[in-house]
């Protein structure tokens, strides 16, 4: 899940609204997942991906990002707890330990799962994330448009959006201080509260912690080529 176009994201969003539920076959590993490390996923996807070769990929889907199972950054994986977690999905999906009354039988001639487990790899996202920059990114141009209007300062260059966040551009450098002194960037950060709010559908934004952030034309100009590619990258 990198993007709210992402089909992991459209369907974790479902669970989210209470329009749908995850997969019946993930559950018994959703709840090992809370007994075993304290987090319960909200959602769990089995896809298959072609990487030159194909390859099963689990990917679970916390509400927010939880530090259990990266080492250093959040796409360093614990391999620990990435193989505990595949060898407890085989587990699960070929029926071993959910039967009490198993039999030698059983054991040895075990139902044939649907999923392949072959070389699985467990991969984790967070939808809160992803939800608050689809929320950013439905404030529309001509709503950025009637902002600046309703703002009416000369000294405001541009207003761009970037991931869940906002940067107010100024012309000058040395305006950044002075729109901080005078108060303009707390009125800004209110006024783009309140935009946001219209979109923000699981109440991620609030407004306590909310703040934009303020640059100008000339800091992009003069360190980067005049280029937001390589201002955001």
């Amino acid at each position: 899940m990198v993007t709210s176009s992402d089909e992991s994201y459209k369907s974790t969003k479902l669970i989210k609204q209470g329009k749908a539920k995850i997969c019946t076959d993930f559950e018994p590993l959703a709840d090992w997942i809370l007994a075993t490390y304290g987090y319960k996923p909200i959602n769990i996807i089995y896809e298959k991906i072609n990487n030159g070769r194909i390859i099963p990929r689990l990917e679970i889907v916390f509400e927010t990002a939880v530090n259990f199972y990266y080492i250093k950054t959040p796409f360093d994986y614990d391999e620990t707890i990435t193989k505990a977690i595949a060898e407890k999905f085989e587990e699960i999906v070929s029926g071993i330990g959910l039967n009490k009354k198993q039999t030698i039988f059983n054991l040895f001639f075990r139902r044939k799962s649907k999923y392949d487990v072959r070389q699985m790899f467990v991969v984790f996202s967070e939808f809160k994330q992803i939800a608050k920059e689809e929320a950013n990114e439905k404030i529309s141009n001509v709503e950025i448009r009637l902002l600046m209007e309703d703002l009416n300062n000369n000294q405001l260059w541009k207003i761009v959006q970037s991931f869940s966040s906002v940067v107010f551009f100024f012309y000058e450098q040395s305006q950044i201080q002075q729109n901080i002194d005078n108060g303009f960037r707390d009125l800004a950060a209110a006024k783009y509260f309140e935009l946001l709010k219209k979109y923000d559908e699981f109440d991620y934004f609030k407004e306590d912690e909310f703040s934009v952030e303020l640059d100008s034309k000339e800091n992009l100009d003069k360190n980067y080529d005049g280029n937001f590619y390589y201002y955001f990258k």
